[in-house]
């Protein structure tokens, strides 16, 4: 299995160059991903949008991917400009009322918390569940859950830490409470596997640009099925209605379910070169890229302990993902440039190391990024 993997490196150029170990942040596109793009822009500029129809069923086929990867219908999934665009779609379409509380994951990337915030002018409430030494525990979330609370919005992985949270029991919480559950599924997907059935998520957005290694300015979200007649998109357009393509008409009707937050004409480049690299991800097998993530991230963790040096998580007490973040010996912003020179791509955050490798990274770019670091403790 290990050697097929290694197969697909040749899919991405980058590996020419550079060790890239900073999927968490932007990650490089493959040559599919890019190839749909390029393919696309080819026909815009030979002959404009005559192949409309095309694109369209390219589109389709998008969100089949984006559907198959999280186990939810075509039609639960939307196509947005990012995971911040998502959340504030969720945010703007429930008929909130004065005393509602949504509980939010503390602290954590400033998507996941901003949406929510201009509710509080109509008697909304956020409510933090704090994260104990990075870890984020369905009891703590079940003790922050009073009485009046609407929604539960997570991280699946946190972006600082690594750590992943256990979907499952949390929306196992969220339905014996009678509450929504919201995801923000960018430091998960593509990464580790998500069933969005299983989990009990109501709304999923994910941005591209990371795990899943698409282009950077689209994103998916999933609306399910179970609630779609509690949402009311607040921003309305010409694909909104019923008939879209009927200019002549006036029309209240809306769309129902996720098809209903896209209002506008929609990110073709993006979408397909989303779907090329969703495609590409199934095709390598969830499950395939979740193992060598452990292969990779346990060798890091091996490699810390021998260098005298722990990650912030553990790998014992679960919760892994396929983000690895220690605090250096050297400084590490200093690290992060000296890193940068020798063409070994991390970030740093918060005074930490954040390493990051995908599947088609292997142990000798580890090895090199622990050189460096050895020399620059040196």
């Amino acid at each position: 299995m290990m050697e097929k993997l290694e197969s697909y490196r040749e899919l991405f150029p980058v590996t020419n160059e550079m060790a890239y170990l900073n999927h968490a942040a932007i990650a490089p596109l493959s040559t599919r991903s890019a190839g749909a793009i390029k393919e696309v822009m080819s026909e815009m500029l030979s002959s404009g949008g005559l192949s409309y129809r095309k694109w369209m069923d390219r589109v389709d086929r998008a969100r089949e991917a984006c559907a198959s990867l999280i186990g939810a219908e075509t039609a639960e999934i939307a196509f947005l400009g990012n995971t911040s665009d998502g959340l504030g779609a969720v945010a703007s379409s429930l008929g909130w009322r004065k005393g509602d509380k949504i509980i939010v994951s503390m602290p954590d990337f400033p998507s996941v918390i901003y949406p929510w915030l201009p509710l509080e002018g109509r008697g909304v409430e956020t409510i933090p569940v704090h994260r104990r030494d990075g870890r984020l525990e369905p009891g703590d979330v079940e003790k922050a859950i009073l009485p009046g609370a609407r929604m539960l919005v997570v991280s699946a992985v946190d972006f600082l830490t690594g750590f992943a949270c256990d979907l499952e029991a949390m929306g196992e919480i969220c339905r014996k409470k009678g509450i929504l559950f919201c995801v923000d599924a960018i430091q998960q997907l593509g990464a580790l596997p998500l069933n969005v059935e299983r989990a009990g998520i109501h709304f999923l957005s994910c941005g591209s640009h990371k795990w899943l290694m698409g282009p950077v300015g689209c994103a998916f979200l999933f609306v399910s099925r179970r609630i779609e007649d509690e949402v009311r998109p607040e921003r309305i357009g010409w694909k909104s209605v019923k008939d879209e393509e009927d200019f002549f008409t006036f029309q209240r009707e809306i769309k129902r379910g996720a098809s209903g937050f896209e209002p506008g004409s929609l990110n073709i480049l993006g979408i397909c070169g989303l779907g090329a690299a969703v495609e590409l991800i199934l095709e390598v097998g969830l499950e395939a890229v979740e193992n060598k993530l452990m292969e990779l991230t346990g060798y890091l963790f091996e490699r810390l302990r021998e260098e005298g040096l722990s990650a912030v998580l553990q790998p014992e007490g679960g919760g892994r993902s396929g983000i690895v973040s220690f605090r250096p010996a050297a400084d590490p912003v200093e690290l992060t440039r000296l890193l940068l020179k020798k063409k070994i791509i991390v970030s740093e955050r918060r005074g930490l190391i954040r390493v990051s490798p995908h599947f088609y990274n292997n142990t000798d770019e580890l090895e090199r990024f622990f050189q460096v670091m050895r020399a620059c403790k040196g």
